[in-house]
């Protein structure tokens, strides 16, 4: 199967502008240690649950959460796709639960 120029063009346009609206979307300052924790309280994970799921020891977790570190958005981002990944699974048991 052969692809032309012009449409190979266009889905980097379409990917170029995908990235750049993304970047739109991402929060410009990093995530604060009080916004950090909002957001484990929200989503349901605990300080050792969320160091978990990512990969990083809880005393590290716990210095972001105290402020002694600056929270990475590496982290961020890993948590957000953490949660995104438990609604998912929520949702699809409750899919599964109703037929």
């Amino acid at each position: 199967m052969s692809v032309s120029f012009a449409r190979m063009r266009r889905s980097a346009t379409n990917l170029t502008e995908v990235l750049t609206t993304y970047r739109l979307l991402m929060p410009i300052m990093d995530m604060t240690p009080k916004q950090l924790q909002s957001f484990l309280d929200h989503v349901g994970l605990s300080q050792r649950g969320a160091a978990r799921e990512i990969g990083i020891h809880e005393r590290t977790m716990r210095a972001y959460i105290a402020g002694d570190l600056p929270v990475p958005r590496t982290v961020e981002y890993a948590l957000r796709w953490v949660a995104s990944q438990q609604g998912s699974k929520h949702a699809a048991a409750r899919a599964a639960k109703h037929k």
